[in-house]
């Protein structure tokens, strides 16, 4: 049985995967949580623990980036965690988790600010 820190909530969100400054893939978030995300993509060049910038760019104002590191990887994707939970992309993650519940669950009232729009 796999134990998680926060709750996963599946999304739909367009990204790019940058590894050390140079952009290597697009992938997709299948899921993500106030921790971290499971990507969806075909890229499989980056190792368990290694550092990725991963710029999400389906959000309003242009992208955001965030500063993650690989902790599984599957024929599927990668499990990756925030490097270090610095406030402003702990923020990030947990808008993009609650928008990504009200987006699956649209009797829940959205309140306060949104990524997306």
């Amino acid at each position: 049985m796999e134990h998680r820190l926060s709750r996963r909530v599946d999304c739909d969100i367009e990204l790019l995967i940058v590894k050390k400054g140079i952009p290597a893939a697009f992938g997709r978030v299948s899921n993500i949580s106030r921790h971290g995300m499971f990507i969806a993509t075909d890229y499989q060049q980056a190792g368990v623990w290694q550092p990725l910038d991963i710029e999400l760019l389906s959000v309003c104002n242009g992208s955001r980036r965030l500063r993650m590191v690989v902790t599984r990887k599957t024929a599927d994707g990668l499990g990756v965690e925030l490097e270090q939970e610095s406030s402003d992309q702990a923020e990030i993650l947990a808008l993009l988790v609650t928008n990504a519940y009200v987006d699956a669950h649209p009797q829940v009232a959205r309140h306060g600010k949104s990524l997306f729009e």
